[in-house]
């Protein structure tokens, strides 16, 4: 068995780590490290192969345990624009950790009183997947448009527009700080989140349909079950969708695999 090198380079760079750092956090070679990482290590050299328990350990740095990235923790993952020339490069890494992992809900993640966000061009977005979730700090130039596109990716589904996440000040730091944040904690603001746009889209609806309080409130009653309330109100937001809300995400390609096999 082997690893993909793609994938972990691609992690790598997420998580900013360089090779020199990944060889002192492991205690490898930083020969050996360099040639597994780039393709050029050659079974003859004892000094350049790097045996797969090692490259175990390196994965586990990385965040990962079995397959795919731990479950229990927050990822913190990080991108820089760049601030001339071409940005498609800069989404390589991501791109390549969404066709690995799979589909992905991104979402606005920001703090609701920022002075500095601007000298700072430093935007959060909370991804989450189906058994992990991260953070994704992108730093952009402060006069260059963000060129961040979901829609572009694959695999990956921009829920940001509707239930953007604006949280304190203190719970912003928490949320985006490298293994400050939980999983559970991601989830609760999401999920607070969602429930305010569903409501929101609530009010739409009596509005375009001429429900004042009283007829709304006895829609609720009639048509939402008190217990559980809130998965039930989804699947009645879900329905009176508008059809483009409903398509689903485009057909990826073939998932990357971190286990390459018999080598």
């Amino acid at each position: 068995m082997y690893l993909n090198t793609k994938i972990v380079n691609a992690l790598m760079t997420l998580r900013a780590i360089s090779p020199e750092r990944l060889a002192a956090v492991t205690g490898l070679s930083s020969r050996a490290l360099t040639a597994w990482l780039d393709g050029t290590a050659k079974d003859e050299d004892s000094d350049a192969r790097l045996p797969f328990d090692r490259q175990l350990e390196v994965i586990k740095i990385l965040g990962i345990t079995g397959e795919v990235p731990r479950s229990d923790v927050t990822h913190a993952w990080f991108l820089r624009e760049p601030a001339f020339g071409s940005r498609e490069p800069t989404y390589e890494p991501l791109r390549t950790i969404l066709l690995y992992c799979g589909g992905c809900d991104v979402t606005l993640l920001a703090a609701e009183a920022d002075p500095f966000v601007s000298l700072r061009a430093r935007t959060h977005f909370a991804l989450t997947f189906d058994k992990f979730r991260a953070v994704l700090q992108i730093t952009s130039a402060p006069f260059r448009s963000l060129a961040f596109s979901p829609g572009s990716l694959p695999n990956m589904r921009w829920v940001g527009e509707q239930a953007p996440l604006i949280v304190r000040k203190d719970l912003f730091l928490s949320l985006t700080g490298p293994g400050e944040s939980v999983p559970a904690q991601l989830d609760l603001e999401r999920h607070k989140a969602l429930e305010i746009a569903h409501w929101k889209k609530i009010g739409e609806l009596a509005a375009e349909r001429g429900m004042g309080a009283p007829e709304l409130a006895h829609f609720l009653i009639d048509k939402v079950p008190v217990k559980p309330m809130l998965p039930a109100l989804s699947a009645q937001l879900t329905a009176a969708a508008p059809a483009a809300a409903k398509e689903p995400i485009p057909a990826a390609p073939e998932p990357e695999s971190l286990f390459q096999g018999a080598k």
